[in-house]
């Protein structure tokens, strides 16, 4: 089952609310892969997830170390793959550890590796709306029935904001 929905948000402001509304529907396990151009939000969506999951430390972009963890209600797990040189390289990190545990884990620039990403993962896609430099086309979907729960809680919160 791909369950796709689609959505506007308009202001960085709007993509910490978003970030908050998927925080108060995951639960231990769930993958979230980001993708989108450079400054599409992937990291606020990132930053503003995690603080709605209790956080405890600032989160930064994992560029150098390729995964960043934290605490919070539950164990938080950061991957950027941005300077991934090949999917394969995922292997060395220990990935499955992340994607089949007991926390959350964020993977920013997905798109470089969605292969091993695992079924029940969410891919939200940050696009730039051409004419207004603040919005973005958010794209969310799930593979496999169990996480379309969460797009579909999402969609609704979403909706009913003013």
């Amino acid at each position: 089952m791909d369950t796709t929905e689609e959505m506007i948000v308009k202001s960085p402001e709007d993509t910490d609310r978003l970030a908050w509304h998927f925080a108060a529907h995951l639960k231990k396990g769930d993958v979230l892969g980001l993708t989108g151009p450079l400054g599409a939000g992937k990291t606020r969506f990132t930053q503003a997830l995690f603080k709605a999951l209790g956080a405890r430390d600032y989160v930064r972009s994992p560029s150098f170390t390729l995964i960043n963890e934290y605490e919070g209600r539950m164990p938080l797990y950061h991957m950027d793959l941005y300077r991934l040189k090949s999917p394969s390289d995922l292997d060395d990190l220990g990935y499955e550890e992340y994607f089949y545990g007991s926390g959350i884990v964020v993977v920013e620039w997905a798109d470089k590796a969605l292969a091993f990403l695992p079924p029940h993962s969410i891919v939200i896609d940050f696009a730039l709306v051409p004419g207004h430099p603040d919005w973005r086309r958010v794209t969310v979907r799930s593979l496999e029935p169990g996480v379309d729960r969460v797009v579909a809680e999402v969609k609704e919160a979403w909706r009913s904001l003013p």
